[in-house]
């Protein structure tokens, strides 16, 4: 199972899913699609998203970033 949860810290969050014994995935990392997010596992296997919405973009905002990420990759 995945969860997608909005925080309102994702580091305070982060950090105490760390000491609750999650293994990380991804540490809190800004997101072409606006998002902050990190992506930490349970004991069970449940994948945990943690975001904060650092800021809002529309579609065309984000279809714009997704590309120049891409470019950069290449």
């Amino acid at each position: 199972m995945a969860l997608y949860l909005y925080v309102p810290d994702l580091d305070a969050a982060y950090k105490r899913a760390l000491d609750a014994g999650a293994i990380s995935i991804a540490e809190p990392a800004e997101q072409y699609h606006g998002d902050s997010l990190a992506i930490l596992a349970d004991k069970w296997g449940n994948q945990w998203y943690l975001a904060y919405a650092t800021v809002i973009l529309d579609d065309d905002q984000v279809r714009e970033r997704r590309q120049a990420e891409e470019a950069e990759e290449k």
